[in-house]
């Protein structure tokens, strides 16, 4: 899918690239009561255009780290989407992101593929 924001000269895009956390995550007994890798892909684009060089002028990419180490520290999801959508309400909090793309892969999922897993999107 291809996001509107992509390449427009008003927006800046603000990435973090495959984020490993250890994850309370599955809907199978086995996958109870332990944590497993969950390696997360964030976009985000917002309006902002840095004048003085300030952090607070845009989008920390801890916002992305920060709400995913604790939605992984402290919960236990079912579904990868569900974590997702958690981690979505988090990060669009920040009235500056107008548009976010959430991606998260499981390699442990399946046996003999790389990984499994879902991608969602948010627009304001």
């Amino acid at each position: 899918m291809t996001i509107s924001y992509e390449r427009n000269p008003e927006y800046t895009e603000i990435f973090l690239k495959r984020l490993t956390v250890r994850a309370q995550l599955g809907v199978f007994t086995h996958e109870k009561g332990r944590t497993q890798p969950l390696i997360l892909s964030m976009r985000a684009w917002a309006k902002v255009a840095p004048v003085n060089d300030d952090l607070v002028e845009t989008v920390d990419y801890n916002l992305f780290s920060d709400s995913a180490r604790y939605l992984a520290d402290n919960q236990h999801f079912d579904l990868v989407e569900t974590f997702l959508n958690a981690l979505a309400d988090k990060v669009m909090k920040n009235s500056q992101i107008v548009a976010a793309e959430f991606r998260a892969e499981k390699p442990e999922a399946i046996a003999g593929a790389e990984c499994a897993g879902a991608v969602i999107y948010r627009t304001r």
